[in-house]
């Protein structure tokens, strides 16, 4: 029983679920490993989509196909389709303002993800905290300057091209003078000594030249490589482009696609502070709602792993359930997510999943954490028959070695196929 206005999820071959999660008593995490050619894209994937009737999708994907194939039929279901290519900009239908935040706090939130968009920055020992701290500060002054002074039309351009304007001006002085000091202290007199962002130009302005030096080429090399001038022409508004607002999202029948490189490392650290974005957004908006969002939204993660460690997604991750959220993970192995996470993120991830499906990979870490919860010999889980999956599931007996599903017997997807070829011949 899938239970109405809910999706139902196949994860197999005759294997289907409610996304109704007071009827099924578990979450809908889902985490699906299999090494790569295992079907994980088309068979639980886009299968996912084709099922989408009810719920929003945030679908992260290195594949453009998914999209070409499902866009049109997601639009037919009165979904607004968005999609959001970081690869190629020119392909996107919309753009993301991160500058579009509500409060201060908001703001040193995006601070804080820009600095640790990478979170090995965050273990480091080569790079002093007190350095991340202070690049905060300095990024919060100038992305709080930036919005009070263009309102609505800011964007993060103007805030990199106010970073990268900053320089250094001490002549023999021991604590920093630069080129912006008169422009904060303009601000000073019309907004106040108290105000959020004289407070956070202060604590940067206080600092030894030295200090500061150190700071504002750190910060530059992260800005430097998040930032790119093709990532910011999905950052900036165009005409023809929707502006992706997650509290429109939230309230709307939609579904947006984000392409990603899986060979642009950088782009996995702007998808970092995407992902912070949103599940930030998402979890204020629940709480605003008395815990609980009005549409269900599944963020759909192909490669999950492969697009770098997603800082604190283990806490997300733990909290999703409540205010109406869930995660469907694509990865490898586990040995692949530990190695990303650490042992005892990942774990907490995996945990988080009342669902898993194994399609199969050559990690042995994988494929004895599974036979030791289905009870079945190891080489039985190494061996098993290519097609074959192991099916999960908080509460049930697990299934195993199952068909995956036959995606390329679907009616939807012959249907989708035949179309996307006509397409693409012209006919």
């Amino acid at each position: 029983m899938v239970g109405k206005n809910y999706d139902k999820m196949v994860l197999g071959s005759g294997i289907e679920y409610s996304t109704n999660c007071d009827i099924t008593g578990v979450n809908n995490n889902v985490l699906v490993a299999g090494g790569s050619g295992s079907g994980k894209t088309y068979s639980i994937v886009l299968k996912r989509l084709i099922e989408a009737q009810n719920s929003n999708l945030i679908v992260t994907t290195t594949k453009n196909r998914v999209y070409d194939l499902t866009h049109r039929m997601l639009e037919n279901r009165n979904y607004q389709v968005l999609k959001l290519d970081f690869s190629y900009p020119e392909l996107s239908n919309c753009y993301w303002n991160p500058l579009d935040v509500g409060s201060w706090q908001d703001i040193t939130q995006l601070a804080t993800d820009i600095v640790y968009a990478n979170c090995k920055r965050m273990e480091s020992t080569s790079v002093d905290p007190y350095w991340n701290e202070t690049s905060i500060s300095l990024l919060s002054s100038i992305i709080g300057y930036v919005k009070c002074t263009k309102g609505n039309k800011a964007n993060m351009t103007d805030v990199i091209s106010m970073f990268h304007s900053l320089k250094i001006t001490n002549n023999g002085s021991e604590y920093v003078e630069t080129n912006l000091d008169e422009k904060f202290q303009n601000f000073e007199e019309k907004c106040g000594s108290d105000h959020f962002v004289v407070q956070m130009w202060k604590t940067v302005s206080v600092l030894p030249v030295k200090t500061i030096k150190c700071v504002i080429g750190s910060l530059a090399t992260t800005l430097d490589k998040v930032f790119t001038d093709d990532v910011l022409k999905n950052l900036s508004p165009e005409k023809e482009k929707k502006c992706f607002s997650i509290s429109e999202f939230a309230t709307q029948k939609s579904i947006i696609f984000i392409n990603i490189s899986p060979c642009n490392v950088n782009l996995y650290y702007l998808l970092n502070i995407l992902y912070a974005n949103i599940f930030n957004k998402l979890i204020e908006l629940a709480e605003n709602r008395g815990g609980v969002l009005n549409i269900p939204i599944q963020i759909v993660a192909d490669d999950f792993a492969c697009a770098g460690a997603v800082n604190n997604f283990q806490q997300y991750i733990s909290i999703f359930r409540q205010a109406g959220i869930s995660t469907l993970l694509l990865i490898q192995s586990e040995a692949q997510l530990e190695n990303i996470y650490g042992d005892s993120a990942a774990r907490i991830i995996i945990d988080n999943c009342d669902t898993y499906v194994y399609m199969g990979c050559n990690d042995r870490i994988s494929a004895r954490n599974i036979s030791e919860k289905i009870d079945r010999p190891l080489n039985e889980v190494l061996n098993m028959k290519i097609g074959k999956e192991i099916i999960m599931r908080r509460g049930k007996k697990p299934q195993i070695f199952v068909n995956r599903y036959e995606i390329l017997k679907d009616k939807e997807y012959k249907k989708l196929l035949k179309e996307y070829e006509n397409e693409m011949t012209g006919r």
